[in-house]
């Protein structure tokens, strides 16, 4: 069985999730992100009288 050293370990650690996190923001940056909540059923109402009354 191979011996590794606490630090030798942490360091292979911080390394790969260094990469990680670069990957996870490569492909992540790509995507878009929803900004608004669905709205209720009681907004979706008012907001089309809000337009037809237009």
């Amino acid at each position: 069985m191979r011996k590794i050293k606490l630090s030798d370990l942490d360091e292979q650690i911080k390394r790969n999730r260094k990469k990680v996190n670069k990957k996870i923001a490569e492909l992540s940056a790509s995507k878009r992100k929803k900004k608004s909540r669905p709205r209720s059923k009681g907004e979706r109402e008012a907001l089309n009288q809000i337009s037809i009354q237009k």
